[in-house]
Formats: structure tokens, sequence, C-alpha cells
């Protein structure tokens, strides 16, 4: 996974176990690709994944405040 040169921190997988998102972005755990990148002002937040696995909560470091995320997963190619 090539998440660029800032050191990730926290890390989860999507309750399916087919995504993995930090608090830069998230990746098709298969494959590697980058399918969000997302806006977080501190890389080395803790992350969760909704149970449902359509959000994503993400706190920055040294921070109280959750920001949420749209983590729909895109549908499935035939």
């Amino acid at each position: 996974f090539n998440i660029g040169a800032v050191p990730m921190g926290w890390a989860a997988f999507s309750p399916d176990g087919k995504r993995l998102a930090s608090a830069t972005g998230i990746w098709d755990a298969k494959t590697g690709q980058k399918l969000l990148s997302l806006q977080a002002s501190d890389a080395s937040g803790q992350v969760a994944f909704s149970p449902d696995g359509h959000r994503l909560g993400v706190v920055p470091a040294f921070g109280n405040e959750v920001t949420i995320y749209d983590a729909t997963p895109l549908p499935e190619k035939p």
C-alpha cells in the first residue's frame, strides 16, 4: 500500500474485510488501490468503520472531534 510520505497511524478493516482505512484514505484490501482520499488534518488519527461499513469515523491524534465520512462501498464490477 502506498500511503505517501506521511507516516500512517491507526488503520481499520471494513466489517466485510474488503477495505482498509486510515486517516488519509480508504484502500481496496486485496489490490491496494486507493478508493478514496480523505482530508484529515492528522494522518496519525484513529479510524473506525460503522458496523454496516457505510461510514468511517476519524479522530485526530491530538483532537477531540470526530469527522464522519461516507464510506459506502462502490458496487462491484461484474
